[in-house]
């Protein structure tokens, strides 16, 4: 029986699941709270959102182990695992996928904060540096809680760290289970004229 996995790294859960190709039918399924928030309570005040990208990725593993172990005894070909999950958050990890910083998830709210020395937040500023056509040369708009808009804000306060790749989520895990690299698309589209 020719099956796919899934995962879905949610904020509040994490599911994965097995699904028969042929027929399109659910054959198992397991689920878990994801709750590795660090947060201290004095950044939640401030809207920051970060997470334990090591936790959450365990928290996924575990779920698809609860699938293998169902799936137990019965012959499967694997043709693949799709990963779906909470987009636009960011981790840096190092060339070993250690974390260098927390994941921060798509609910913070650090891009709203005023760039020292000026009346413009992170956003407005992000946006005035590509200028005009900001969705196009960034490939996305730019907001609050975006992984660009994200790393423009760790470079602005010294925090980024000098050497490691940014990923989503997604790609994160899709390392972790693969043992490659993170690769995340920059979906920038060609400026016209450049």
């Amino acid at each position: 029986m020719a099956i796919i996995l899934g995962v879905d790294l949610g904020t509040t859960k994490i599911t994965a699941l097995a699904l028969d190709v042929p027929s399109g039918k659910v054959l198992t399924c397991a689920s878990a709270a994801n709750h590795p928030e660090t947060t201290s309570p004095r950044d939640k005040a401030r809207g920051y959102s970060e997470w334990d990208v090591r936790r959450i990725a365990d928290i996924a593993c575990a779920c698809l182990r609860q699938i293998a172990e169902q799936l137990a005894g019965q012959k499967h070909e694997l043709l693949g695992i799709g990963i779906t999950g909470q987009q636009h958050g960011v981790v840096v990890v190092d060339d070993r996928l250690g974390p260098l910083t927390p994941f921060v998830n798509w609910q913070d709210r650090r891009g709203e904060e005023t760039v020292p020395g000026t009346d413009r937040t992170y956003v407005q500023r992000a946006r005035d540096l590509v200028e005009a056509d900001a969705s196009g040369r960034a490939g996305c708009n730019l907001a609050t809680g975006y992984m660009g808009v994200t790393l423009f804000w760790m470079k602005d306060g010294g925090i980024l760290p000098a050497k490691g790749t940014a990923s989503f989520l997604m790609d994160y895990f899709g390392a972790l289970l693969t043992g490659q690299p993170p690769v995340t698309d920059a979906t920038v589209r060609p400026v016209a004229g450049s």
